[in-house]
């Protein structure tokens, strides 16, 4: 099951949608979680920054 999904939208800002359970599963501890979420964001907004996903955010691991 995915994590996140990023959609393109035609004349409109993309739209990136997050999947909650999927990442709760992954994240037995709420520390955990975070730490997910932020490697999902950082690895879906890389690509439309057009840099790598460590320079999105300096916490990214």
């Amino acid at each position: 099951m995915p994590l996140s999904t990023l959609q393109p939208l035609p004349g409109a800002r993309a739209r990136l949608v997050v999947f909650r359970q999927p990442l709760v599963f992954r994240a037995p501890e709420r520390g955990d979680l975070t730490a997910v979420l932020l490697r999902v964001l950082c690895n879906e907004l890389a690509p439309v920054l057009g840099t790598a996903p460590a320079n999105v955010h300096p916490d990214y691991r």
